[in-house]
């Protein structure tokens, strides 16, 4: 009668993520901070004696301060010094956001929580200045969610330059390309792209008008993009 040979147990194989860094905008994407900024810098255009018409506000969705007011100071003939209106406005943002009930954005804690789950790192990185970024995801009770923040004032050139992006990358030594960036705004797609990275497209639309059909997938609420991403991570995935 023969014996059937012991075999050693093997390990299962282990799939390898679909990312290994997931990147969040902030503003617009995981809390609508976006309708406060605009009421404060309607007031702050009016007092320096201009008009700013909604379709050029649109554009300028997702740019740092330093691109912003750059482009308005040329545009508007503003005598200020650049360094002099970017102080000026965030001062008022600053006292305007205190004075606000701010939540994430419906379904967004979920997603952030998924990502973590899949044991995928999770990075904030936004042209607003750190100190509003640590305000901000402390005040809507996201902060411990993530390995690391940063803003684009800290890179040499803003969205829609990939430097934010491929800096984030850097920090935690990953290739780009496996990276995957989410966004709300035109410049942001565009830089996450730039950076050769896989990007989502949030349609918001307190975010005003923003073309993000060059993101890999535009969805319209976070529950849509849930679904995609538990889709994501249950398919198989190339075995390592």
């Amino acid at each position: 009668m023969s014996t059937i040979p012991h075999l050693p147990h093997l390990p299962q194989p282990k799939h390898e993520p679909p990312y290994d860094l997931v990147i969040f905008d902030m503003d617009g994407t995981l809390v609508d901070t976006e309708p406060h900024y605009r009421t404060v810098n309607r007031l702050l255009f009016n007092e320096l004696g201009f008009d700013l018409p909604v379709a050029e506000h649109d554009g300028l969705v997702g740019m740092t301060a330093e691109g912003i007011w750059g482009h308005l100071k040329t545009h508007f003939s503003l005598a200020q010094p650049v360094t002099e209106l970017i102080a000026l406005e965030q001062h008022r943002q600053w006292h305007n956001l205190q004075l606000q009930s701010l939540m994430p954005i419906a379904g967004v804690p979920e997603l952030v929580k998924a990502v973590g789950q899949a044991g995928i790192k999770r990075a904030v990185g936004s042209s607003s200045p750190q100190f509003m970024i640590d305000f901000i995801i402390e005040k809507i009770g996201l902060k411990p969610a993530f390995d690391t923040t940063l803003s684009g004032e800290a890179v040499p050139n803003g969205k829609p330059a990939p430097d934010l992006f491929l800096a984030l990358a850097a920090h935690f030594k990953l290739d780009p390309a496996r990276c995957l960036v989410l966004e709300d705004a035109r410049h942001g797609v565009a830089s996450a792209k730039a950076a050769g990275m896989a990007c989502w497209g949030y349609q918001n639309p307190h975010s005003g008008h923003q073309d993000l059909s060059a993101a890999d997938l535009v969805f319209t609420d976070y529950a849509e993009a849930l679904r995609h991403w538990r889709t994501l991570v249950d398919a198989p995935q190339r075995v390592v």
